[in-house]
């Protein structure tokens, strides 16, 4: 199985060597956006390109069309220069790793919902796109949604396209919070290699909670345990509540706090 140099993530800024023309012509060198990574043992990545339609992107009187991102100010490229044009949001291309540079830089999360937002508009004013394309961007979506709720971050970044079809398990837990019918608790998750913090809002009880919660699912299933999740995947735009600080003392080994609970069952039913 061919290991492949890198392992690139959604927001990575790329340069195409031979980015196709939209006729299947020919093709041309062309910086493109990364929608994710399908590992490092697939030869292929999802991009979308970046276009300057002649360096006319940069004037003044330009207009976006309503398929188009505007690239921000500021993002390193080569040579020393910085980026400039616009991301085409209404085509997606599938390229070879053999045929694209490394990382060169990454877009800001600001950009990355721009992307999501614009794509969608495209596709509920009905214009027509190709049917693989969702695929693509749902993947791309929940990859921005774990960005933007810090689901499986620490100082080193966000960790979630490693780590999504991985196993974890909750190691301690505590409940910080109660929003309308929605509990908050904050988890550490590990896979017993690393472990990170992460609060849960969700409307599970009792023996349904410690079911679900009592065994090992992929980084994605506990991202969709949340209900933040669902929330951000009707309207990634929404703004989030901010959740109670957890206290550092108060976590309690999973066995422990599954205990207490089914304690509290138990003593609930004979009363």
């Amino acid at each position: 199985m061919i290991e492949y140099r890198q392992q690139y993530k959604s927001g990575d800024l790329i340069m195409s060597y031979h980015f196709p023309f939209e006729e299947r012509d020919g093709a041309k060198p062309r910086p493109a956006i990364v929608l994710g990574d399908y590992g490092r043992s697939v030869s292929v990545i999802p991009v979308m390109g970046i276009y300057t339609h002649k360096n006319k992107t940069e004037k003044e009187v330009y207009r976006l069309s309503p398929d188009e991102v505007r690239v921000p100010r500021g993002i390193p490229f080569i040579n020393g220069k910085t980026l400039s044009g616009v991301i085409k949001t209404d085509r997606i291309e599938q390229l070879s790793k053999e045929e694209v540079s490394g990382a060169l830089a990454e877009f800001p999360l600001r950009t990355k919902i721009e992307i999501l937002t614009t794509y969608e508009d495209v596709k509920e004013h009905g214009k027509l796109l190709n049917p693989q394309y969702d695929f693509v961007m749902k993947k791309f979506k929940e990859n921005v949604i774990a960005e933007k709720l810090n689901f499986l971050t620490n100082k080193k970044g966000n960790h979630f396209e490693y780590l999504r079809d991985e196993k974890m398990r909750i190691d301690r837990l505590q409940r910080i919070d109660k929003f309308g019918t929605l509990d908050i608790y904050s988890v550490e998750l590990t896979d017993d290699d690393r472990t990170f913090t992460y609060n849960i809002a969700t409307n599970k009880k009792g023996k349904k909670l410690l079911h679900d919660w009592g065994k090992s699912k992929t980084a994605l299933e506990w991202l969709k345990e949340d209900a933040k999740y669902y929330a951000l995947m009707k309207n990634i735009d929404q703004e989030m509540r901010l959740d109670p600080t957890p206290h550092p003392d108060k976590y309690q080994k999973y066995h422990v706090f599954r205990r207490k609970e089914f304690q509290q069952l138990k003593g609930s039913l004979e009363r």
